[in-house]
């Protein structure tokens, strides 16, 4: 009885780091947006510059804290920054695909969308945005639980993992920014019901 009671408990303490850990990474998006005139950063920006994804910027603006060494690159940020990791959701995608994933959350990049909606997601990940320009910030997650540089339109299974797809390692519940800087978790069936206007159709 007790193992049950004890696995029970590491797995909320796994949910509640993560749930600090997307905080912190609200905090970081308010430094960068402030000092790039309210623009925050796009997922990931193609070319051989030493900060192409989210994370990479953050630092570069000098709000991600890192535990040990340089964060001189995009590798080196997500290596040294474990502000980006999230124990349990680590643990299910090196079970899936034999390695290690540095960096466990991503932007919604239907946040971009907005405002060019004929877009493909490979450009829309290349866009940088205006959050002051949505109507109903407290509603739309702009960073969840994903291992890829992005997610928009699919939510991974409560038991599955895609590299693009919002997932759900807390026995089938995530945890998300919100454009206002508030973080939550959501249940599974209740975002699969719900995603218009949180997750897509953002406004």
């Amino acid at each position: 009885m007790l193992l049950p009671a004890l696995n029970s408990s590491r797995l909320k303490a796994a949910s509640v780091k993560c749930l600090g850990n997307i905080k912190q990474l609200g905090f970081n998006f308010s430094i960068y947006e402030d000092a790039s005139n309210g623009w925050a950063p796009a997922a990931y920006v193609g070319g051989s510059g030493a900060y192409r994804g989210w994370s990479g910027m953050l630092a570069l603006a000098g709000g991600l804290a890192r535990d040990k060494g340089p964060v001189d690159s995009e590798i080196a940020v997500a290596t040294n920054c474990s502000v980006l990791r999230c124990d349990s959701f680590n643990a299910q995608v090196v079970a899936y695909t034999g390695k290690v994933s540095y960096r466990n959350y991503a932007p919604n990049h239907n946040l971009p969308g907005k405002f060019d909606p004929s877009a493909t997601q490979a450009t829309l990940r290349n866009q940088f945005y205006k959050p002051a320009r949505f109507s109903q910030p407290s509603k739309i997650i702009r960073l969840g639980e994903c291992y890829g540089w992005s997610f928009g339109n699919v939510l991974a299974s409560p038991t599955g993992l895609h590299q693009d797809y919002l997932a759900f390692p807390h026995r089938g519940s995530t945890n998300a920014l919100h454009l206002d800087g508030h973080a939550r978790g959501y249940l599974y069936p209740f975002l699969k019901a719900n995603m218009n206007g949180i997750v897509t159709n953002v406004k």
